[in-house]
């Protein structure tokens, strides 16, 4: 509109330039008069060249300040929707977080995030019954600030210590010895849903075990007491039998494979009962290691002679690779034995007709390591995770065959435990399994 009209005046002053234009060539001037008047004129075309510069000025003005209003809406409405898409979100949010505190509460044990430096973020009331601390005591504090037992703490940061990508890592703790209550505490490292390898923090679980605890300690004690009075007449059917087998006619084959089964099986329900006594005695804290120097020459070839019958009579070739000059090691002699027993046996049992077992023994860098090679039918991938898990049975159908209890490995590696060591197993479908044992530097030459 405002355009419209300083156009229609420029039109009306030029139209008055024209006609005083016209009027002033018609009138005649003086000689001093020129002057002034091409001065007037000259000012007059300058007056109107601004007058138009200024209107072009003013619509560019205006056009721009018209884009920029149209911007303006533009943007004023897609903040408006990004507002109401706010507002829902929010409301989403809010909804997940209230339904997922509410799952978090409700669930049966204590359940507290730690954000990547340490600081519960998150709990639930459970905390304040296992515990005896309440959320508002360990929200936005470490571990190390929580007012709690010391061995709450302490169990808590070494298990965080011990996690390494995404494994977890799981423990037993007795808030109160007297009435044997037990909780188990579990951690696993929490990584983002679409960045596997982000860490978001840690959860950590605290469930209650008593009962648990309670019913497997009143089950360990019944079978151990039932082994202890199987013991001593087991130990007269093994010395009746090794009798019977020294005065049967070798020409009658069945009285000879009668009174041979007879001593193959009571030997074999001797070592289970006598596993199950030293696993129940390290469980129940009652075992004492006698630490002393043992040639593991002697040792290891006795284990050899525990199980030669046997393997003899699957027709096994058994060795024993033992470098003459290493040195003695400082052990319970008696605990090894039955380890490595252990592991020979099992190398008979799982063996194939006319196989291999190598015995041997080794010094390293990390201490002594001792051997059990077979060339039996191998572990399944899937049994390795629990293979030395107590009263773990393969569920593969040739090793359900060969029979066991599942408790020879588990003791195992609880004696490699007691001497601060670990055992390790490699194994191959088909070809054969090893063992080893080993045992932290702590040799005493004798």
């Amino acid at each position: 509109m405002r355009a419209t009209q300083y156009r229609d005046e420029v039109w009306i002053y030029r139209g008055a330039l024209k006609c005083y234009y016209r009027k002033m060539l018609n009138i005649p001037l003086p000689v001093d008069m020129v002057l002034p008047a091409a001065l007037f004129l000259a000012l007059l075309v300058l007056f109107l060249a601004v007058l138009g510069l200024a209107k072009r000025k003013h619509a560019r003005l205006m056009s721009a300040l018209q884009e920029e209003r149209n911007a303006a809406v533009t943007r004023l409405s897609l903040l408006e929707k990004q507002a109401e898409q706010q507002i829902v979100s929010g409301r989403l949010q809010g909804y997940r977080r209230e339904r997922i505190e509410a799952v978090i509460e409700a669930f049966p044990d204590a359940i507290v995030f730690l954000d990547e430096e340490g600081r519960a973020t998150t709990c639930n009331g459970k905390i304040g019954l296992l515990v005896g601390v309440g959320p508002e005591e360990i929200i936005n504090h470490r571990v190390s600030e929580w007012p709690c037992a010391e061995e709450i703490k302490n169990a808590v940061t070494d298990l965080l210590a011990g996690l390494h990508g995404t494994s977890g890592g799981m423990t037993h703790l007795f808030l109160d010895r007297a009435h044997e209550r037990r909780v188990t505490l579990f951690v696993r490292t929490v990584f983002a849903l679409r960045g596997a390898d982000r860490p978001l923090g840690v959860l950590l679980l605290i469930r209650e075990t008593t009962d648990e605890w309670l019913a497997q300690k009143g089950r360990d004690e019944f079978i151990a007491h039932v082994a202890h009075e199987l013991k001593t007449p087991l130990g007269n059917v093994m010395l009746y039998g090794e009798q019977l087998r020294e005065l049967v006619d070798p020409a009658n084959t069945n009285a000879v494979q009668s009174a041979n089964t007879i001593c193959d099986e009571a030997d074999r329900m001797t070592r289970l009962i006598n596993n199950l006594l030293d696993i129940s005695r390290i469980e129940a804290g009652t075992l004492s290691l006698d630490m002393q120097r043992v040639r593991l020459h002697d040792l290891l070839e006795d284990c050899m002679e525990n199980v030669d019958y046997a393997a003899r009579a699957k027709g096994l070739v058994t060795k024993l690779q033992i470098p003459v000059d290493i040195a003695p090691v400082r052990l319970d002699k008696a605990l090894i034995r039955v380890a490595i027993t252990n592991l020979l046996n099992n190398a008979v049992k799982y063996n194939r007709e006319g196989g291999e077992i190598i015995l041997s023994a080794e010094e390293s860098s990390e201490g002594f390591v001792l051997s059990v090679q077979d060339t039996g039918i191998g572990i399944p991938e899937a049994d390795m995770p629990h293979l030395f898990e107590k009263y773990y049975r393969s569920s593969d159908a040739e090793a359900v065959s060969r029979g066991g209890h599942g408790l020879g490995l588990y003791l195992s590696k609880r004696i490699a435990e007691l001497h601060h060591g670990r055992i390790e197993v490699s194994s191959q479908m088909g070809i054969g399994s090893r063992f080893q044992i080993v045992i932290p530097m702590a040799q005493v030459l004798l």
